[in-house]
């Protein structure tokens, strides 16, 4: 799911991206300032609301499931909590029970893992901080430093429980929403870290299952194509940095990240010339940092993943931040 419109759903190997299936709403809004998106399909029917503060981003997703799905939930460098509020019997990469009122939680840099959902009803909060903050959270709390897998979930304790109430119901609108959300959201994220924390050292570590395996074999690519966006990054380039024939790099690629090579590229150029545009660059800049000299060709790239313009996104944006 995502964050950071790093959510997708994946039904019978069909991929779609919220981001880029993205219209109004109706649902009601429980994030102020959060963009909200839905896409349906034969899977059913997910409603999101999408909310970057300054350390979190927070999405909210209500999701009605027909038959069997698969939520793959990707966050290039950027740590996990992820909070499922109602349903039951999901499972996590295949092997880890994930039920109602529990916490999952994904504390590796380059966290992939998959969330499959039976027909039913579902309710999600997933929070992803800013990786940067990662060597400082690994120093104050020592699970992080442990490079081995723990369980991951934790029941939700009565104190947290309340903290997610906190954080879905407030009150206020505009900019003192938004002062608001980021003060309860940075409260749930690190009463979670603490209890997490506690119980790490009771925690069982996990073997991964064979798509963990794979996301670790390719995690150094994700870095590299992350790094080097502003490059001229083709499937012949990576496969020879990373000493791998063309075939194994898209085979393997695929079935680890959910999607062809290029496609990733491009999504994370997009992901990366959304958090410009929020940030006000001009176009001119973002061009240049995501890897598109010709600014037409980026217009036109940005105009086809996210079904608006760079210009309508920016203006969209800060409407919803204005309330």
């Amino acid at each position: 799911m995502k964050l950071n419109n790093s959510m997708k759903i994946i039904v019978n190997d069909s991929l779609q991206n919220i981001s880029e299936r993205a219209v109004n709403n109706t649902t009601r809004q429980y994030l102020p300032s959060a963009l909200p998106f839905t896409i349906a399909g034969p899977f059913g029917r997910v409603d999101s609301e999408i909310a970057t503060l300054s350390l979190l981003t927070l999405n909210h997703s209500v999701l009605n499931i027909n038959s069997q799905a698969v939520i793959q939930v990707t966050g290039l460098m950027s740590l996990h909590l992820c909070y499922l509020l109602r349903g039951k019997g999901a499972l996590i990469n295949g092997m880890v029970n994930f039920n109602e009122e529990q916490v999952a939680y994904n504390f590796w840099p380059n966290a992939h893992y998959r969330i499959t959902v039976g027909e039913g009803r579902y309710i999600f909060l997933l929070l992803e901080v800013k990786s940067e903050l990662y060597p400082l959270l690994s120093g104050e709390y020592s699970f992080l430093q442990d490079s081995g897998k723990y369980r991951p979930r934790l029941s939700i304790s009565d104190t947290v429980h309340q903290a997610i109430h906190q954080v879905l119901n407030i009150q206020e609108s505009g900019e003192l929403g938004r002062i608001n959300l980021e003060a309860a959201a940075n409260r749930l994220f690190f009463l979670t870290l603490k209890e997490v924390n506690r119980h790490a050292g009771r925690s069982e570590k996990i073997v991964p299952d064979t798509y963990a395996d794979s996301d670790n074999a390719l995690s150094d690519i994700a870095v590299f194509i992350n790094d080097h966006l502003e490059e001229k990054l083709t499937i012949e380039m990576v496969a020879r940095k990373f000493n791998l024939s063309r075939s194994k790099l898209l085979e393997t690629f695929k079935s680890t990240f959910g999607q062809p090579l290029h496609e990733y590229i491009v999504f994370r150029r997009m992901e990366k010339a959304k958090a410009l545009l929020q940030q006000g660059l001009s176009l001119s800049e973002i061009c240049g940092v995501v890897g598109y000299p010709d600014k037409s060709n980026f217009v036109r790239a940005f105009r086809k993943a996210s079904g608006i313009t760079p210009a309508l996104y920016r203006k969209r944006f800060f409407m919803n931040r204005s309330g």
